[in-house]
């Protein structure tokens, strides 16, 4: 440092940034005479860099980060002033521009806009918006910087600007648990701007600005020129976006409505079934039905035993885990290990016995069998982020690894439609998901561990056995007329089958969101007002009457018209299973508001008994029917059953209430 009046203040603001911090400083210490530092409490090695180079080091913290430099900015002494972030560097050429300009003649400009090469995994990228000049070297009393909680700007206010040759580099995007931790901060604090300037959200914005957001950075700008290598960058815009409407949407809502809810918690669901649909349109296009058919068997092989491999283990945590029981969450990590190992096992087990002779499907299986462990992963970062209350961080990876396999799928369809080639990218695309939640996990909770902890799972066991046994029956009672259609009569049928089941199978989230959002109302209401609970009760069964009827009502009479430009070749069957099956949806919406009620006066044991039952009715109407009726039996059988279902669930549910309420 000179002993004199500094020329040239370099001012930069910092957190946690002991990774980058000493490459920033390290390219501005021959031209500095002055280096401030200003540092939000960093809990690494981030001020010890710092007083290394001799920077002035003040303390503070705001969530502002405009307010952050315009702190900095008012610390420096400096006539001229050069504001770099932590993870920026000054190249060569660009420092000696500088010192020219700073030490030299006078040029009459006050400021001077430096243009950036931005670097995506140690590689340049030129394209999508990662091309841009901004305002960084400038005369102290002529500049302003206008508060910020995402990006702080600098502005002359008197005077021209300049524009410098050469660029600062920029290491913004490191690595993909650096880029996700990187937007999910952006998200936040635009959220938080968002809301304090009371900026509406909406259904719109939280699922159609992120696809454009995507599609203007990797295609309209011409992202994709860089290389395939920046799409996670992309992504973490998207995602941004994403993040941005959702949290301000939970910031406006006090306390939203059950309609609301039920029409807006799960839009990342409604997302991944939109995925689902547009992938399941292209197989339908491009595979035979036979193929179609050994597809979806497949998968069914795959997920027969989900129910299983979790146990229970995901409703346990969520309901009884609080986040500070670091020890609980190992012994659920743990547990879930090797529950999901034992699965792995006996689901190719299972398969040799099941694809005998038909080595290439079998095949298929151990390549979708990666599957298993990435839900184990998953589902185990689902856990940790539910039980912080950032389930929305879950949400947002499985929409975007969706994403990312459906095109991965849709082009292999376009180029090279085989089931090699399908099968293939699953294991790369799920193996990859694997990989990254084991990391994302390991590093976010820090809890991985393979410790036998018999005593812990027992205690978790014993609290989630309904919840497994339900999941199971149910998962069971879903997927048992594929394989019987499979031996019964051929792989062809099941794709025929499976393809008009698949409408009918994409609205079943209705559900969902409906146990979601009802279950903690009415268990209160239960409790508290019981002339409530049961008001609540009618008017769930009339809602979702209505609805139910009124999809299926209207699926009947316009899928002829519809789904002939969905379903070609030998599909066409397909829409009279779409509108036979599709009457089994407000009987299934209906038993979920008794099934509810029956959970809420602890007799999930009932709901066990009858999907136990209800699954060996379903294997033996099927046998008997379907070597007649083939497809057609199975669809008239699923609707008949929810009948079936909705007169036991009435009974048993209307007693109880008349018992507890008496």
């Amino acid at each position: 440092m000179k002993n004199i009046k500094p020329h040239l203040s370099v001012i930069l603001i910092t957190k946690n940034s002991s990774d980058v911090l000493e490459s920033a400083l390290d390219s501005v210490k021959d031209i500095a005479d002055e280096l401030i530092v200003v540092d939000a409490y960093s809990r690494d090695r981030t001020r010890g860099i710092a007083r290394k180079y001799h920077a002035r080091v003040y303390l503070r913290e705001d969530t502002d980060l405009g307010k952050q430099k315009a702190f900095a900015l008012e610390k420096a002494n400096g006539s001229w002033v050069l504001s770099l972030d932590s993870d920026e560097i000054v190249s060569p050429e660009l420092r000696e521009e500088v010192r020219t300009i700073v030490y030299g003649q006078e040029t009459g400009k006050h400021g001077y806009l430096i243009p950036y090469t931005n670097f995506v995994f140690g590689r340049g990228v030129r394209h999508g918006g990662e091309s841009y000049k901004m305002l960084r070297l400038f005369k102290k009393n002529h500049t302003k910087i206008s508060p910020n909680l995402v990006h702080e700007r600098f502005e002359l206010v008197s005077g021209k600007a300049g524009i410098l040759k050469n660029p600062i580099i920029h290491h913004s995007y490191r690595s993909l648990s650096q880029i996700f931790a990187k937007f999910t901060n952006y998200g936040r604090r635009e959220a938080e701007r968002k809301y304090r300037k009371n900026e509406p959200t909406s259904l719109k914005k939280i699922v159609l600005y992120p696809l454009h957001m995507f599609w203007a950075r990797f295609i309209k700008d011409k992202g994709y020129r860089d290389g395939f290598f920046r799409m996670p960058v992309d992504l973490g815009y998207a995602y941004m976006e994403w993040l941005t409407y959702m949290l301000l949407l939970r910031k406006k809502i006090q306390k939203g409505t059950f309609l609301f809810n039920f029409i807006s918690m799960n839009v990342s669901s409604f997302g991944i079934r939109i995925l689902t649909f547009i992938l399941f349109v292209f197989l339908v296009r491009f595979l035979s039905p036979k193929d179609y058919g050994i597809y979806t068997l497949v998968w069914a092989q795959i997920t027969i035993l989900s129910p299983l491999m979790d146990f229970g283990t995901t409703s346990y945590s969520i309901v009884h885990v609080a986040p500070r029981q670091n020890t609980t969450l190992q012994s659920v990590f743990s547990l879930r290990f090797y529950l999901y190992l034992a699965g792995y096992v006996l689901t190719l087990g299972m398969g040799t016995v099941l694809f005998v002779n038909q080595t290439e499907t079998f095949i298929y299986l151990l390549l979708t069998s990666v599957v298993i462990f990435s839900n184990m992963s998953s589902g185990s970062y689902f856990i940790w982020t539910a039980v912080k209350q950032e389930a929305y961080k879950s949400s947002y990876i499985s929409l975007i690894m969706n994403g990312v396999l459906t095109m991965g799928l849709i082009i292999s369809l376009l180029f090279h439609p085989s089931l090699r080639s399908i099968f293939i990218i699953i294991f790369f695309v799920y193996l990859s998901y694997f990989l990254m939640m084991l990391f994302i996990l390991n590093k976010e909770s820090g809890y991985l561990s393979l410790k036998i902890r018999l005593k812990e799972w027992s205690a978790i066991i014993k609290k989630s056995y309904a919840f497994v046994l339900i999941a199971f029956f149910a998962g069971l009672y879903f997927k048992i007329d594929v394989f019987l259609l499979r031996f019964l009569k051929g792989n062809t049928d099941v794709g025929i089958y499976s393809a008009g089941y698949k409408f009918f199978d994409g609205l079943l989230f209705l559900i969902l969101s409906y146990n979601v959002s009802a279950t903690p109302v009415l268990s209160q209401l239960k409790r508290t007002n019981i002339p409530q609970f049961l008001r609540k009760i009618r008017r769930d069964l009339e809602l979702l009457a209505i609805l139910g009827f009124g999809v299926a009502f209207a699926t009947w009479i316009f899928s002829p018209f519809v789904l002939k430009y969905v379903l070609v070749k030998g599909y066409i069957p397909s829409i009279e299973v779409v509108r036979i099956v599709i009457f089994a949806l407000p009987f299934l919406l209906i038993n979920a508001v008794f099934a509810n009620v029956i959970y809420i006066y602890d007799k999930a044991s009932y709901v066990i008994v009858l999907y136990g039952v209800q699954t060996l009715i379903t294997i033996g109407l099927n046998l008997t029917f379907i070597p007649r009726y083939s497809f057609f039996a199975s669809s008239y059988i699923t609707v008949v059953l929810e009948i079936v279902n909705m007169c036991v669930l009435y009974g048993i549910a209307s007693k109880l209430m008349r018992q507890k309420t008496v």
